[in-house]
């Protein structure tokens, strides 16, 4: 999705700032995030390279995922449907540019977002049995201290 399949054996120091910058978000794809916070996407990065990051970024809103973008460069507030001025920590502007149409059955389906899953809670059960097991002082104390809690409640109620 990102364009660096050629890339795909290299270093972090063997490649540009915008191969780094493509990376970034390919990171932020891999849990199927609804909304992607970009701080800055485009700094230090030449026009044609700017472009390329925006175009990314602007069909991902498209297939559904919401990109909150912060940034310094007024020109790029053109691909943005709102715009939220903040000075001093103060909002002193929020503008809708466009008016989106409904994109719900635009989607690709390489983003589907439905929170009930079955595959989904034995993902969580997988990840949650691999972080007790490879946490056992930490599973542990949590464990004793619930006890202890709940030994304390039957005790007071009691």
């Amino acid at each position: 999705m990102v364009g660096l399949s050629d890339r795909l054996n290299h270093c972090p120091n063997e490649i540009s700032r915008e191969q780094q910058q493509r990376v970034a978000i390919a990171r932020s794809l891999i849990n199927k995030s609804l909304i992607i916070f970009a701080d800055e996407p485009t700094g230090n990065l030449d026009t044609k390279s700017t472009k390329g990051i925006i175009n990314i970024l602007k069909n991902l809103n498209d297939s559904g995922i919401t990109i909150i973008m912060v940034t310094h460069e007024p020109e790029l507030t053109s691909y943005a449907t709102r715009i939220i001025t903040v000075q001093d920590g103060l909002i002193i502007s929020d503008k809708k540019t466009v008016e989106k149409t409904n994109n719900s059955n635009k989607q690709t389906g390489a983003f589907n977002h439905k929170t009930f899953l079955l595959t989904r809670i034995k993902d969580y059960f997988v990840e949650a049995t691999r972080s007790l097991k490879s946490n056992k002082t930490r599973s542990i104390l949590s464990v004793l201290g619930v006890m202890i809690g709940v030994a304390s409640l039957i005790a007071v109620l009691v």
